[in-house]
C-alpha cells in the first residue's frame, strides 16, 4: 500500500490509498484562499466539518480498541 505521492506510482502491483490528512489540507487551503479574496465558500467549510466528525469517530474507535 502507498499514499498518493507520485514517487510511489512506479511501484508495480501496489494499491494506492488517499490520505485524509492530505485531503483535508486542500480544503483548508481553499478556505484560506477564499477568505483572502473577501468571499467565503461553503464547500470548504462543509468539508472541514465533515473531517472534524470523522476525526471524532476515529478517536472513539481508538478508545474502544484499548
Amino acid at each position: 500500500m502507498t499514499d498518493g505521492c507520485s514517487a510511489w506510482r512506479t511501484v508495480e502491483n501496489a494499491i494506492h490509498y488517499g490520505c485524509l490528512v492530505h485531503a483535508r489540507r486542500r480544503f483548508d487551503e481553499a478556505l484560506r484562499a477564499t477568505k483572502k479574496k473577501g468571499g467565503l465558500s461553503k464547500l470548504p467549510l462543509q468539508a472541514l466539518k465533515f473531517f472534524k466528525v470523522l476525526y471524532k469517530i476515529e478517536k472513539l474507535a481508538r478508545k474502544g480498541l484499548s
